[in-house]
């Protein structure tokens, strides 16, 4: 797994052109999808944008928590708005069940 971690930062970074600290961040997340792919986990965060990028490489299940960089809805707001973890688990994965 830290061997294909490795790759993938690597091209990740060289296609976007990440410096140092950027790259240690990439590096964390790689290994979030690599171990959640690893046991059948979906990834739910945030950072959707990156966990793409990783994507684009190995694929894994993934939901996006709803805040994207386009977004106008901000993270204080965003806290209070309703959502329903088991369906976004089920729009990403039909097979999954909560």
């Amino acid at each position: 797994m830290w061997l294909d971690s490795g790759d993938i930062v690597a091209r990740i970074a060289a296609a976007k052109g990440y410096e140092k600290r950027k790259i240690q961040e990439l590096s964390s997340d790689v290994l979030i999808a690599l171990t959640a792919r690893s046991v059948g986990a979906t990834v739910i965060t945030l950072n959707t944008e990156d966990f793409e990028d990783i994507r684009r490489y190995r694929r894994f299940r993934l939901v996006s928590w709803g805040i994207t960089p386009h977004s106008t809805v901000t993270r204080a707001r965003h806290k209070s708005l309703p959502f329903s973890l088991e369906a976004r688990l089920e729009a990403a994965d039909p097979s999954v069940s909560c």
